[in-house]
């Protein structure tokens, strides 16, 4: 992941297929279907612990790991804190 972010300079998510209910993880939607595995694909929705995650048309899942690039700080600072001031 260190390697690509290098590369690319672009924020990298470890993910993994994940058949069956995703209503308990990260539910990631990609641009394209990552077919194979090492596939980079460029993320389009990612929803943390969906109430109804069959609406993504995806079984792929966040593994937990980020290597985040600086453009994350100014998306933070334009959102706004949720339910018990929590970002979602």
């Amino acid at each position: 992941m260190i390697a690509r972010f290098n590369e690319t300079g672009r924020s990298q998510v470890l993910a993994k297929r994940m058949p069956g209910d995703l209503s308990e993880y990260s539910v990631i939607q990609t641009k394209e279907p990552l077919d194979r595995e090492g596939k980079v694909s460029r993320i389009v929705e990612f929803i943390e612990k969906p109430d109804q995650p069959q609406t993504l048309d995806s079984d792929i899942m966040a593994v937990g790991r980020y290597v985040l690039s600086a453009d994350i700080w100014p998306e933070l600072e334009r959102t706004q804190p949720g339910a018990w001031d929590v970002f979602n």
